[in-house]
């Protein structure tokens, strides 16, 4: 039970930081993981240059933030 709570609270968490990023074009998700076995939000992003000028939290409260590069979204070819 205290682990499904821990995990609402974590998603809560990470989707009022995506609302606090606010959508811009240059964010293409944030998913959750773990380092070192804690919790940590990863920002996807699509440039590089615009994330790190947007000055992105380093933790989200108390949770760490890594920025991750992920080019844009195509489709496989077949």
């Amino acid at each position: 039970m205290w682990e499904d709570m821990k995990s609402l609270v974590i998603q809560t968490k990470a989707m009022s930081l995506q609302q606090h990023m606010n959508h811009p074009r240059w964010l293409t998700t944030i998913g959750l993981g773990k380092i070192e076995g804690k919790p940590c939000f990863f920002v996807y992003v699509n440039d590089k240059r615009l994330a790190y000028k947007a000055n992105i939290p380093k933790n989200w409260y108390g949770v760490p933030v890594k920025i991750k590069y992920m080019g844009g979204i195509r489709l496989a070819s077949s």
